[in-house]
């Protein structure tokens, strides 16, 4: 089934099977981007875990045009630096803290 359509099913019924064949499709794509970024295992995780959240949520909203991969690959490229930015802005306030 196309992409738009899987995410149509999930944002008009709930169908959470839809939602799963997405997830699976694009795991790897969204894996991959975050962690070509970070070169951290459990920070490519986290962006996977909420690239997909953030679809759930907007899956109502997203219009059908273009590639749902593009979009994907998009957003996590957007997650991944938000992730690395934070972290940086952590880890120099805890050295600042430290002195």
């Amino acid at each position: 089934m196309d992409d738009w359509k899987l995410l149509a099913a999930y944002a008009e019924n709930g169908d959470e099977r839809a939602f799963a064949t997405l997830v699976a499709r694009y795991v790897g794509l969204v894996y991959g981007a975050a962690y070509r970024k970070l070169g951290n295992t459990t920070q490519a995780e986290d962006v996977v875990q909420a690239v997909f959240i953030l679809l759930a949520q907007e899956s109502a909203s997203l219009k059908p045009y273009g590639s749902l991969a593009s979009w994907l690959y998009s957003a996590s490229c957007r997650k991944a630096f938000d992730l690395y930015r934070n972290e940086s802005a952590r880890k120099r306030r805890e050295e600042n803290h430290a002195m």
